[in-house]
């Protein structure tokens, strides 16, 4: 849930520790979507954080990722689609 709101927010993530099983693939597709960054060594934190606040370029490409995978309105999509209200760019919806 908190991945959603993160999202939503328009917020690059950094992942600690994510635990075995879900928790892990989700945390796999973020960084594969390029939208967080992860550290499973405690250590090794602070370092990867001012790596990522030091290198505007990248931190930008990020956000701009976050962006391109964020659906804010995702409730309301849902709500709108289930209602037969939503239409897609190429027609009606698929209850029509």
């Amino acid at each position: 849930m908190w991945r959603s709101w993160a999202l939503a927010s328009g917020l690059v993530m950094v992942i600690i520790n994510p635990i075995p099983g879900q928790e892990e693939r989700n945390s796999d597709h973020l960084l594969e979507e390029g939208v967080a960054v992860r550290s499973n060594n405690l250590p090794a934190l602070a370092y990867k954080i001012d790596s990522l606040l030091s290198d505007k370029e990248r931190f930008d490409r990020m956000r701009q990722a976050v962006r391109r995978l964020a659906r804010p309105n995702a409730a309301a999509d849902v709500v709108s689609l289930v209602s037969g209200t939503m239409t897609s760019p190429k027609g009606p919806s698929p209850t029509t």
